[in-house]
């Protein structure tokens, strides 16, 4: 079953991809919890990992519980989302994420 993006993460969405650490934990424990998204520990990781890379050390532990979580295909694919993700953040975080 699929549940439709609340407003709130569609904005953090947003404000994620411009840089906001505060949005980028909101989303990483959104998609942990599944209110408002659709429970995803796949991006609960990608969002976590991008946050912990820019400072937000906090969420180390979240990241890593996600990994353990999710299938070996998405284990694979990771990165290849979070340099997705990164390829789309404003040109100022993509230098400090680098």
């Amino acid at each position: 079953m699929s549940k439709t993006k609340s407003k709130s993460v569609m904005q953090a969405e947003l404000h994620a991809l411009e840089g906001n650490l505060e949005a980028m934990e909101l989303l990483a424990r959104r998609f942990f919890d599944g209110r408002g998204v659709e429970q995803c520990y796949l991006m609960s990781y990608v969002w976590s990992s991008i946050a912990t890379g820019q400072g937000v050390k906090h969420l180390g532990s979240l990241s890593h519980f996600c990994f353990k979580k999710m299938s070996h295909a998405q284990q694979s694919s990771v990165h290849q989302h979070i340099d997705t993700i990164k390829g789309t953040l404003a040109s100022s975080v993509v230098a400090s994420v680098a």
